[in-house]
């Protein structure tokens, strides 16, 4: 019996272990743009609010834990940072799509009007990883990205 009630106790045990087990929990994400701040040189930004990320690229802050959207305080400069993790992977997708729709625009925008800009641009990072996605836009953004996939 005593046998019978040990089994029992290790296999509710493993159960209830095996939900988490394959699914890494997402970085803090502000802990992550703590580091980056440490790391990178980057111009002064703005923190945009849940309705300017709903805006400005399309990011639903319900629909996302944690979402950080930074854009540059300088009109001429192309700057961004977006830290996401979502509810799901199909959220993921769609925050991964906006992101490469908004690298895209800002390209065109940026090609014949700010050439050096528009070169920063182009070196865009767009990170996905499980449910957590991240868009890099400025002169460090190799570094941003490292620091990003480190924290995994």
């Amino acid at each position: 019996m005593k046998t019978r009630i040990i089994k029992l106790s290790a296999l509710l045990l493993l159960l209830l272990a095996l939900p988490g087990c394959g699914r890494k929990a997402a970085p803090d994400l502000e802990r992550v743009l703590e580091d980056i701040t440490a790391a990178a040189e980057l111009p002064p930004m703005n923190r945009l609010s849940d309705k300017r990320m709903l805006d400005h690229c399309g990011i639903d802050a319900a629909s996302t834990p944690q979402a950080i959207v930074l854009v540059s305080r300088d009109g001429m400069l192309c700057d961004e940072i977006w830290l996401t993790e979502s509810a799901d992977e199909e959220a993921a997708g769609k925050i991964q799509a906006a992101a490469e729709t908004r690298t895209a625009q800002l390209c065109r925008e940026l090609k014949d009007y700010l050439p050096e800009q528009y070169a920063v641009a182009e070196k865009a990072r767009i990170v996905r990883k499980g449910t957590v996605t991240a868009l890099f836009i400025g002169p460090e953004a190799e570094t941003m990205e490292k620091i990003l996939r480190d924290a995994f």
